[in-house]
């Protein structure tokens, strides 16, 4: 009997290629990706692993950049937000 994937798998599968190609375009590990653009690696890492996304608007929006997807796509990749509300 074949398996069958979740959507959430798919999801982490999708952000997870997303970092890797972020990554490999900027020329640099996940952790430097983060601190050029004013991130945590804990954000990076939460948003890409478990879909966790930050409430502030600011933060999302650096971590859509970072990434280089739109940030549409950023929020419909998440699975939940995480962090205070300024």
């Amino acid at each position: 009997m074949p398996a069958v994937a979740h959507s959430g798998t798919d999801k982490a599968q999708q952000r997870s290629e997303i970092l890797r190609r972020a990554c490999e375009k900027a020329g640099a590990p996940a952790y430097i990706l983060a601190r050029l653009h004013r991130l945590s690696g804990s954000t990076l890492c939460s948003w890409t692993r478990y879909g966790l996304l930050p409430t502030h608007p600011d933060t999302q929006q650096r971590l859509a950049r970072a990434l280089g997807i739109p940030l549409e796509q950023l929020r419909s990749l998440s699975d939940t937000l995480i962090g205070d509300e300024p």
